[in-house]
């Protein structure tokens, strides 16, 4: 019979990270981001004052196009498809996390009804300039989504 407390903390470590994954892995399966078509960013984050501040918002939809996705600000023209199915599109959404003398941002994307498909990694930067902290920061949150090999397929 199997124990856990015949091993060595390493092999427990490594156990946890094991079954960590695992988890990780489902997760992602059953929300599958290549089944949305498009990326909506809203106008403005909760945590800014006044719509597009920083450039925050374009710069998200810059670089949602940037790697692979088609993505609208909130106030843009839809496509056809999309203005008859909102559930086409997975809706951006950047939040700040606290941190002390860091700036933290954390990219979520989220269904139609609200439900949370994937999050970043949080991003970081030192920066005290507001405009480069957030910009800096925002780049840094978006290497999770740089290197995910997005591909539109539509679902039954």
């Amino acid at each position: 019979m199997f124990s856990i407390k015949h091993l060595t903390p390493m092999k427990k470590l490594s156990l946890i990270i094991l079954l960590l994954l695992c988890l990780q892995i489902k997760a992602i399966a059953q929300n599958n981001i290549n089944n949305y078509k498009y990326v909506v960013v809203p106008l403005s984050y909760n945590f800014i004052d006044g719509q597009d501040r920083y450039d925050l918002n374009s710069l998200t939809k810059f670089l949602f196009n940037k790697y692979g996705f088609t993505s609208f600000l909130q106030n843009e023209e839809f496509p056809k498809d999309l203005k008859s199915n909102r559930c086409l599109a997975m809706f951006a959404n950047v939040e700040k996390e606290k941190g002390f003398l860091r700036t933290k941002l954390r990219i979520d994307l989220l269904d139609c009804n609200g439900n949370l498909i994937m999050s970043s990694k949080i991003g970081a930067t030192n920066e005290k300039e507001f405009a480069k902290a957030y910009n800096l920061a925002l780049r840094d949150a978006f290497l999770t989504y740089q290197n995910i090999n997005y591909k539109y397929v539509p679902t039954k």
